[in-house]
C-alpha cells in the first residue's frame, strides 16, 4: 500500500455515513452423513493416511460420482425449514480451480440449478444500546445447495527435496458434505442483524441433527 492510499483511509463510521453498504451472508453447513457426497468412502477423521479415499473422491480417470441421497433429503429438510421452494430438478457442475487438498483439482457443485430458492427466515432484532424496541426483521434467502467441501490442509512432514510439505489424504477428507446457504443481498443487514440470523439459523440446524459435531447420521 502506498503512502498517499494509507493517508486516504477513512474510519469506519466515516465509511458508513458516506456508502451504502449492500451485504449477503453466505453459510457453510457441513452435514454428518456417514460417507462422503459422491462416493461411499467414510466421512471421518482420523484415519491411516490415504486410507479414506477412493478414485472418485481423488477424481481419477474413470471414475463416476454417485449422489448421496441422504444428503439430497437433509439439504431439502434444511431449505424447507428457511421457508425454500424446492426444485424438481437441480443439476451439479464441475468448478474447476486449484485446491492443495482437492487433489483432483475441481469441486462438484451447484451453480445455476440449486437445490432450493427463495426462501426467508424471520429474525427479532434488539440492540439495548439504542434503546430501540424489539422489531421484526425478514432474511431472504436466495439459495440453498450442495457440494463437495474440500480437504483440510494438515503438513505431517516437511519434504526438503521439493521444498513443501506432504499431504495425508487420510485427515485431509475431500469430498465430505456441504451445505451453502447464500442470503440475497441487502442494504439494511447491520451487526445486530447478521449476528442473530447466524445463531438462528444455527439453531434450526442443530434442531434436525444436521451438523456433524452433534451426531452422525445414516447414509
Amino acid at each position: 500500500m502506498t503512502d498517499q492510499a494509507t493517508m486516504n483511509l477513512v474510519s469506519f463510521e466515516d465509511a458508513i455515513s458516506r456508502y451504502d453498504p449492500v451485504i449477503g451472508l453466505e453459510t457453510h453447513v457441513e452435514l454428518g452423513t456417514v460417507t462422503k457426497m459422491f462416493c461411499g468412502c467414510p466421512a471421518r477423521f482420523g484415519g491411516e493416511p490415504n486410507s479414506l479415499v477412493c478414485p472418485v473422491c481423488l477424481g481419477l480417470p474413470g471414475s463416476l460420482p454417485v449422489t448421496n441421497r441422504m444428503a439430497i433429503e437433509y439439504a431439502m429438510k434444511i431449505g424447507l425449514a428457511l421457508n425454500c421452494s424446492i426444485a424438481t430438478q437441480a443439476r451439479f457442475a464441475r468448478k474447476n480451480y486449484f485446491y492443495p487438498d482437492m487433489p483432483k483439482d475441481y469441486q462438484i457443485s451447484q451453480y445455476d440449478e440449486p437445490l432450493c430458492t427463495d426462501g426467508w427466515l424471520d429474525i427479532t432484532v434488539h440492540d439495548p444500546a439504542d434503546g430501540a424496541q424489539p422489531r421484526a426483521f425478514r432474511v431472504e434467502i436466495e439459495r440453498v445447495h450442495l457440494e463437495e467441501d474440500t480437504g483440510k490442509s494438515m503438513h505431517r512432514r516437511f519434504c526438503p527435496e521439493c521444498g513443501s510439505g506432504v499431504m495425508d489424504e487420510g485427515d485431509a477428507l475431500p469430498g465430505v458434505v456441504m451445505v451453502n446457504v447464500g442470503t440475497l443481498d441487502d442494504r439494511s443487514w447491520v451487526k445486530p442483524q447478521s449476528e442473530i440470523y447466524c445463531d438462528s439459523a444455527q439453531a434450526w440446524v442443530r434442531l434436525g441433527g444436521e451438523l456433524q459435531r452433534f451426531g452422525k447420521m445414516p447414509a
